[in-house]
């Protein structure tokens, strides 16, 4: 088995935010073992850090495990690598929408319980109280 590398070997707090990461993945649903976190961190130690492509390329290969868990992969991905304002755009996801007025569809999907599993304490949108379906008139 692979040793852990040393937080310190990867520059900045890459492997700090790569455990964050495999966290969130672990939340939205994805099973990914420590075994798998172990494997990205030696594959960035070698590669994975000259493009954003390879980091990807590198994060995928040693996480994924089902390719039906590439799209949930990549809109995490996206989303927790890209995003400065990430938490805003997440908690903005769940709150309701008002008014809707997009003249181009967005290219990825918005994913409720990748929201959820990046803030799991934010608040959770309330549902409007519903009227009754039938009036009872009192007579006069």
């Amino acid at each position: 088995m692979l040793a852990a590398p040393h937080p310190d070997s990867l520059p900045g707090h890459l492997a700090h935010n790569v455990l964050h990461f495999a966290r969130v993945l672990r939340s939205a649903g994805m099973p990914v073992g420590t075994d798998r976190v172990q494997m990205a961190l030696q594959a960035l130690l070698h590669s994975g850090l000259e493009s954003r492509a390879d980091f990807h390329a590198a994060l995928q290969a040693c996480m994924l495990s089902k390719a039906e868990h590439r799209v949930l992969f990549n809109q995490a991905f996206a989303l927790f690598w890209k995003d400065p304002d990430l938490e805003g755009r997440m908690r903005a996801l769940l709150l309701p929408r008002v008014q809707l007025q997009e003249k181009t569809p967005l290219k990825i999907p918005e994913n409720r319980r990748l929201a959820a599993a990046l803030f799991p304490h934010a608040p959770r949108p309330s549902h409007p109280s519903r009227r009754p379906t039938s009036w009872t008139c009192k007579p006069a």
